[in-house]
């Protein structure tokens, strides 16, 4: 669940079933089988989050030990099967560009067995998975990532699950809302069967008014101090979006134009079909944009031209080069931290902490990552340490502190990390690794996939958000304390919806 083809593929699949004629969609049957990469993607209460936050439809089961990946003889995320109604034989195994015939492999096989009856005495599916989590009042939905003001005392919280941003102040009252504005279409009676929605909840794709703008599973967000603008990784909808705070209104920079490698001379057209844009930073007037689902790093210039500016298109890898950023290879680049000389990319399926030299074009890796099998992206754990002695578990979110030093969220850990470029060091900063939801001291203290982080050098204070909590969650920078941000003064849903309750493991 964690590869961001196998999410749009899964998109895919949905839309294909529910969109097939009534007589024919109740004719398949649809499994989805998690066979996980990661350690903490095998328990329990994540594969449930992970369904739940994509909003599947159908039933959702777990290879915990890859038994059937291996007696199928599956040999790659993701990979589809049709199999027949009655002995439940292979008809089609569909990977890569194959996955685009799903519908015309679907049809030809209900075609063949169109008066075969499905038989699940020896197949039985699970039960839909219940949501996980109630609240008093629906506020956040898997809020993933967060960008601060200091100076003008305000956060922004990219509110994924509710498809919009929220402004606070740093105490957690409510300024803003951009996107998401009330639905007006009802709400579908299937969906609400397997879903929780924020009542503000409106995803989709227009430019505009903050309350008329639609985005869809925004993720990453910067704040552009020097035009008072919020960049946006607009990830479903495939482009960056750029909020005017001062206008109140939203515009669209897509990845379909207008687009020079980093080096060329002049503008040639290209066209991006899948980037999945997934953090952007901003930096001297630039904005970069790590794009997940390409494995490359873009750049938007202050003249407005998108630049393909670091990693070769489409190949998962790591390598690191000397000179030049065209040879260098990401695997699911899902974090950025812009510096004045650097920047710092967190390679989430490798595992590692980047650093992209702006100067010198090189790129190197900070912490993690094998330094005998360069190409293996499974050189995942939990250890601090130095250089490649270093152990991340799907890392996503990353930020500068205090004493030239970075803050990575490592998301499957369940920790905060700090990480000291110069000395290629790593140390734990909060989070004890247990999944769970707890206040306290950095000993005791509990996250449930935090995926980013942002530090008040003003406040001394570090702001996590604590994505399958639906929580912010705040780090004192002296003590280490962990607590959670006090939401207040929301207009639609008032002073009783400060803090979601919730019933995760703790």
């Amino acid at each position: 669940m964690s590869d961001v083809r196998t999410m749009d593929i899964m998109a895919r699949l949905e839309k294909v079933i529910f969109g097939m004629k009534k007589e024919l969609s109740g004719a398949v049957a649809t499994l989805s089988v998690h066979c996980a990469k990661f350690d903490s993607e095998r328990i329990p209460p994540f594969i449930q989050e992970a369904a739940e936050e994509m909003r599947w439809r159908h039933s959702v089961a777990s290879d915990t030990d890859l038994s059937l990946w291996k007696s199928i003889g599956v040999e790659a995320w993701p990979t589809i099967l049709i199999l027949s109604p009655n002995d439940h034989r292979v008809l089609v195994a569909l990977t890569g560009d194959r996955i685009g015939r799903l519908e015309e492999c679907l049809y030809a096989s209900l075609s063949l067995y169109k008066k075969a009856q499905l038989q699940t005495s020896s197949f039985p599916l699970p039960k839909v998975m219940k949501p996980s989590m109630t609240w008093d009042a629906p506020l956040l939905r898997y809020p993933s990532r967060i960008a601060i003001d200091t100076k003008g005392g305000r956060l922004f919280i990219s509110d994924s699950g509710n498809s919009r941003i929220l402004v606070t102040t740093l105490e957690g009252r409510f300024l803003m809302q951009i996107g998401g504005s009330a639905r007006t279409d009802p709400m579908d009676a299937e969906v609400a069967q397997h879903v929780l929605y924020s009542e503000g909840e409106n995803e989709g794709y227009r430019d505009g008014s903050f309350q008329d703008a639609l985005f869809k599973n925004p993720q990453g967000i910067a704040f552009n101090a020097l035009k008072n603008e919020l960049a946006v990784a607009d990830t479903g909808n495939n482009c960056l979006r750029i909020a005017n705070l001062e206008e109140r209104s939203v515009r669209s920079v897509n990845f379909v134009s207008s687009i020079k490698d980093a080096g060329a001379k002049e503008l040639t057209t290209k066209r991006m079909t899948s980037p999945k844009p997934w953090d952007v930073s901003v930096s001297s007037g630039n904005v970069y944009i790590s794009l997940a689902g390409s494995n490359t790093i873009w750049r938007l210039d202050p003249f407005g031209d998108m630049i393909h500016f670091c990693g070769r298109t489409g190949v998962a890898g790591r390598v690191d080069v000397e000179s030049g950023y065209g040879g260098a290879l990401f695997a699911s680049p899902s974090g950025l931290c812009a510096t004045q000389s650097s920047l710092f990319v967190v390679d989430s399926d490798s595992s590692t902490v980047r650093e992209i030299g702006l100067g010198e074009k090189a790129v190197r890796t900070v912490v993690g990552g094998d330094s005998i099998f360069l190409g293996n992206l499974s050189a995942f754990g939990d250890r601090d340490g130095f250089g490649s002695g270093v152990r991340l578990q799907m890392p996503m979110g990353i930020c500068s502190a205090p004493e030239d030093k970075l803050l990575v969220a490592d998301s499957y850990n369940n920790k905060i990390r700090s990480v000291v470029p110069a000395e290629n060091e790593c140390r734990e900063f909060s989070g004890t690794g247990i999944t769970g939801y707890r206040d306290g001291p950095k000993e005791v203290a509990r996250f449930f996939c935090p995926t980013d982080v942002v530090y008040s050098d003003k406040l001394k204070k570090a702001y996590v958000t604590d994505k399958n909590n639906h929580q912010i969650r705040v780090i004192d920078g002296v003590t280490g304390d962990v607590s959670t941000l006090r939401f207040f003064g929301f207009p639609d849903f008032g002073e009783a919806a400060e803090t979601p309750s919730t019933t995760t493991p703790s």
